[in-house]
């Protein structure tokens, strides 16, 4: 059909229509431009045949896209190519590495993000990617997932060291790693493991690099490391005698949990401060958190060292609350003796079981 435009004479407004309209006013601030381009999520969530799902994103999708972006479109503006979720998503798993940094997907981004993004910018298009804020919950693996390129993890009687590769311009063959003073371990690579030092103790390592002439570096900066006491981690009920419960909070019975009880009717004026929380030494830890949660989740303050931070607790949504779950979160603690207080002012919280750092 034909769409036909007619030119006709506009009549004038009456009067009283033209005095409602207000004047254009020339100094009125121009907004600042959106950004202009391609988002990946319109295809992937339609239902449009042959479109749509965890199949449709593809690298060969995506670079076709961003071709008619480019040739198309980006004289005009239009210079965004954003990916969005699903990109490290294989069959509804998400997709990392060793160090559970989220990867590409290898089936539909064989080259990788890198790949991509070059891609793009040889169009001059510019990239972004979807990422979860921090990392995905089950990635921390109760905090047994190792960290990239942290300087070392104990246990209480072994120690795994990494360091940078020398870069003096001469061949490296290896490295000694000195700990308190004796040669404690030769390797040839930038990592190194120690074991049989002292639970419980403070340790000195130094690392020297050394080549096929014989020749030796200075020892590195020393790192300080203290080994955890035998016995391992040390796990603190929320229902102890010894804490303490403000506001509703109450003891509550919970068979699956530990001991047997929990508390619960946490949040507004309810809280727990869990006493006498132990570490050997100042510093940042992994601290499990079981509590039980059958909403469809609730957030839950942590306060430690007059320090408070909100932790957002998943929920089970079938109304059970006894059914124990676990999350493991970074907190600081000093050496000694410390309280954490689990409470919400603003909101329910979930009900707290144990806390284990």
């Amino acid at each position: 059909m034909a769409l036909t435009v007619l030119a006709a004479a506009r009549a004038a407004a009456p009067e009283w229509v033209s005095g409602l309209v207000a004047p254009a006013d020339s100094t009125a601030p121009v907004a600042a431009k959106p950004y202009m381009g391609y988002s990946t999520w319109s295809l992937e969530s339609t239902n449009f045949p042959g479109y749509g799902g965890e199949n449709w994103l593809t690298e060969s999708h995506v670079l076709e896209q961003a071709g008619v972006l480019a040739s198309k479109l980006k004289s005009h503006g239009y210079n965004y190519v954003n990916l969005d979720a699903g990109w490290n998503v294989d069959n509804g798993t998400n997709v990392s590495d060793g160090y559970a940094r989220p990867t590409a997907d290898p089936k539909m981004f064989p080259h990788g993000m890198k790949y991509i993004g070059d891609q793009l910018h040889k169009k001059g298009l510019k990239f972004g990617l979807h990422l979860a804020v921090g990392l995905y919950q089950h990635y921390y693996n109760n905090g047994n997932t190792p960290i990239y390129r942290a300087p070392c993890c104990t246990t209480k009687d072994v120690v795994s060291l990494a360091w940078d590769a020398v870069n003096s311009g001469g061949a490296t063959t290896g490295y000694d790693v000195y700990a308190n003073g004796s040669r404690a371990v030769t390797v040839t690579g930038t990592s190194a493991t120690v074991s049989g030092v002292r639970p419980g103790t403070g340790h000195s390592f130094t690392v020297v690099a050394h080549d096929a002439n014989g020749r030796s570096s200075a020892p590195g900066k020393a790192v300080a490391i203290t080994t955890p006491a035998v016995g391992g981690p040390v796990a603190y009920e929320a229902e102890a005698a010894t804490n303490t419960l403000g506001g509703n909070a109450s003891l509550a019975d919970c068979a699956a949990c530990s001991g047997g009880k929990k508390v619960g009717s946490v949040g507004y004026s309810g809280s727990v401060a869990i006493h006498n929380v132990s570490v050997p030494v100042d510093g940042t830890y992994l601290m499990k958190i079981d509590y039980t949660d059958g909403s469809s989740g609730r957030t839950m303050v942590v306060t430690t060292g007059g320090t408070s931070s909100q932790v957002p607790l998943p929920g089970s949504n079938d109304n059970n609350w006894g059914r124990p779950k676990s999350i493991t979160v970074p907190v600081h603690l000093k050496a000694g003796a410390n309280t954490i207080t689990f409470g919400n002012a603003d909101d329910y919280a979930s009900d707290a079981d144990r806390v284990t750092p």
